[in-house]
């Protein structure tokens, strides 16, 4: 694959956040849902909860940047997505 396949731009949005996240996003990415909080529960340790949220969040979030990159090579993220796990 050519070293420019990403600019610049699009490496820094998959590798760093934003310095700002917009209230809309922080609602949409990292608000948790009575169903985050059921997996979380059997989570041993306070230190586990939190990291398996803030992993949890944090995918949703790329995720979004990821969709684009598999528009770019014409690919279904929601069929890879299926066929990785």
């Amino acid at each position: 694959m050519p070293a420019n396949f990403l600019s610049r731009s699009e490496r820094h949005a998959l590798t760093h956040f934003p310095a700002l996240v917009s209230e809309t996003d922080l609602v949409r990415y990292f608000k948790l849902s009575n169903r985050d909080f059921e997996q979380l529960a059997p989570l041993r340790g306070s230190h586990n909860r939190f990291g398996f949220a803030l992993a949890l969040c944090t995918i949703r979030y790329l995720a979004s940047v990821l969709m684009i990159f598999c528009q770019r090579l014409n690919l279904s993220f929601t069929t890879l997505l299926i066929s990785y796990s």
